[in-house]
């Protein structure tokens, strides 16, 4: 392998006993070190697009002024891959990442074991979700990831 399609950074925030706890200036000046790393693997041709994961919008607006535009072989922020789904979704963070020319990719979109903000009610177990693929025939499931495709967030799997 000599590139790699994506690359991101996983998590803005640095202590993992208080993974929701972190602000936009927690752990600032080491996102942007290893921002500016990702940008020198992509203009050496390693990865072909560079992003984050789980960034909320503090941690997008303190990263942002140090991101180089997009421009020849470099990129700004492809990528926020995110939770997101019916039981838990930003709107702020998307609006954000559209006008910025973010793509936010939504991870967990079923809810379940790998989504991670506490006291969730996963959508597939909605009655509202369940009401709406009965009324189409169609499993809770595809109308959970529909919803998302819907808003133009795409899916990861």
């Amino acid at each position: 392998v000599t590139y790699v399609d994506l690359l991101l950074i996983q998590w803005p925030c640095l202590d993992p006993e208080r993974p929701f706890e972190c602000s936009g200036l927690d752990g600032a000046a080491e996102r942007v070190s290893t921002w500016r790393a990702l940008e020198k693997l992509q203009v050496q041709g390693k990865a072909r697009s560079i992003g984050v994961s789980g960034f909320e919008v503090s941690h997008l607006l303190h990263l942002l002024p140090s991101v180089q535009p997009a421009r020849g072989n470099t990129s700004a922020i492809g990528v926020n891959q995110v939770e997101w789904h019916l039981g838990w979704h930003d709107e702020n963070l998307l609006a954000l990442c559209r006008a910025h020319g973010i793509r936010l990719q939504a991870r967990s979109a079923l809810g379940g074991p790998g989504a991670t903000h506490p006291g969730v009610v996963p959508p597939m177990t909605s009655a509202v979700v369940r009401a709406a693929a009965r009324a189409h025939n169609v499993s809770s499931a595809q109308v959970a990831l529909r919803w998302s495709l819907q808003r133009g967030v795409p899916i990861v799997v």
